[in-house]
């Protein structure tokens, strides 16, 4: 079997466990160099592998960051005196 040296976007994000979009921006911030020779976009495998230990968590910073409470935003219809309604939102 031949290992790959390049591969296109959409295989990258899912060998990196990302999305397009995300690889897209990381191509756009200078994270991870990007080949367009052609019309395909491609990126190299050792990139990607370099990129991920850039942006690898110490294990105490992903079991803190794991068990954080979600930050939801909430919506509420309220009256006010004149009876006229209005929407008051909020993160939680």
């Amino acid at each position: 079997m031949i290992t790959p040296l390049a591969v296109d976007l959409k295989t990258a994000a899912s060998m990196c466990g990302y999305s397009v979009k995300t690889m897209r921006r990381a191509i756009k911030k200078g994270d991870i160099a990007a080949i367009g020779a052609t019309a395909k976009i491609v990126v190299l495998v050792d990139d990607l592998r370099d990129y991920l230990e850039r942006h690898k968590l110490s294990t105490s910073v992903a079991k803190s960051t794991s068990s954080k409470p979600v930050n939801k935003k909430v919506a509420r219809t309220k009256l006010d005196s004149g009876g006229h309604q209005w929407t008051e939102s909020r993160r939680q």
